[in-house]
């Protein structure tokens, strides 16, 4: 898709198939790299794009408004965050379908964005689908999709149980892929880093939660999606690559994600399981952080220390998880 395509189909709404929204924060390099690689790839004719740029102090609006002028670029005086910037993208698109792409995030093939669409438009029943996402490496990359989080699909991911048995044991995030079908595979939620969903369905469910500034904020909607009633296909054969984290640098080990899911785990099941839901989830980490600890020593084991770390880390945080963890707030 040529920037030239694009400027070309601007038309009123319904004649836009496609409206690509990306939120950017201090992320020039990685946005620019971004748009080349979507204007570079197969996407439907009449197809839109528009970046919302979260006050970066880099110069990102600047270099996205001169190296791609047929975006439109909406450039806040303020961070508003991932949900609160892609709620601002809503309000100004003007296609039957919406993609959420992360500016870290790239299509591993050509056509990958547009199999996604294609989907959608041969699949009226499905509100929403998503990709499997991938690390540099081809590994697949967990939270690209999963189940709503209750007692047991948090305590099955804790505890690692969802690796052994992926098609029985469903936790919070779908892993395994290969495993579990070609697709559709129906689940609750899809990744906000990549994921296409109708225009009506937000107009029924409403926007992104703001009050979730970074973290499960896609997890949520995709939950009130699938309490509206609406289907969300997840597409293991559709392959987008993502940098995780490429937008955030030098930090530790992130815990808020956990925050979030318990937050939201409290907000739809009611929090009176916490006290148990709570050693559970320590353990769990802390089994896996034993697990990871023991390949660690194994010869060209190399990512077993780094991993047992991330899980000692995550199964102390566990232990103190609170109701009102994962408040709204700057990251």
């Amino acid at each position: 898709m040529a920037q030239s395509d694009t400027a070309a189909h601007t038309g009123d709404v319904g004649q836009v198939a496609l409206s690509v929204i990306i939120v950017t924060w201090n992320c020039r390099a990685l946005a620019l790299e971004c748009l080349a690689a979507l204007f570079a790839a197969d996407l439907p004719t009449g197809t839109e794009v528009i970046v919302v740029d979260n006050a970066s102090a880099d110069g990102t609006a600047a270099a996205v408004a001169a190296g791609f002028p047929s975006v439109r670029l909406i450039a806040n005086q303020k961070n508003a965050g991932f949900a609160g910037g892609n709620n601002i993208g809503f309000d100004v698109a003007r296609g039957q379908v919406l993609l959420l792409l992360n500016p870290d995030a790239f299509p591993a093939e050509a056509g990958s964005l547009m199999a996604l669409w294609q989907f959608l438009a041969a699949n009226k029943d499905y509100a929403a689908a998503g990709p499997r996402l991938l690390h540099e490496d081809g590994r697949h990359q967990v939270g690209d999709a999963g189940w709503r989080p209750g007692f047991t699909s948090l305590a099955v991911h804790a505890l690692g149980l969802s690796q052994l048995l992926p098609r029985q044991m469903k936790g919070v995030f779908l892993v395994r892929p290969d495993r579990l079908g070609a697709g559709p595979v129906p689940v609750d939620w899809i990744c906000g880093a990549c994921m296409m969903v109708r225009a009506d369905a937000v107009r029924q469910v409403g926007g992104l939660d703001a009050a979730f500034f970074m973290y499960a904020e896609d997890v949520e909607w995709g939950c009130r999606m699938r309490r509206a009633g609406l289907r969300l296909g997840y597409m293991p054969q559709i392959q987008v690559r993502h940098l995780q984290g490429g937008t955030q640098t030098g930090r530790a080990a992130p815990t808020r994600w956990l925050d979030n899911l318990v937050r939201l785990h409290c907000s739809l099941n009611g929090p009176r399981t916490l006290p148990l839901l709570r050693p559970v989830l320590a353990a769990g980490f802390a089994l896996r952080a034993l697990a990871y600890g023991a390949l660690a020593v194994l010869p060209g084991e190399r990512r077993g220390r780094t991993q047992a770390a991330t899980m000692w880390a995550f199964a102390r945080h566990a232990w103190g998880l609170q109701a009102s963890s994962g408040a709204a707030g700057h990251p």
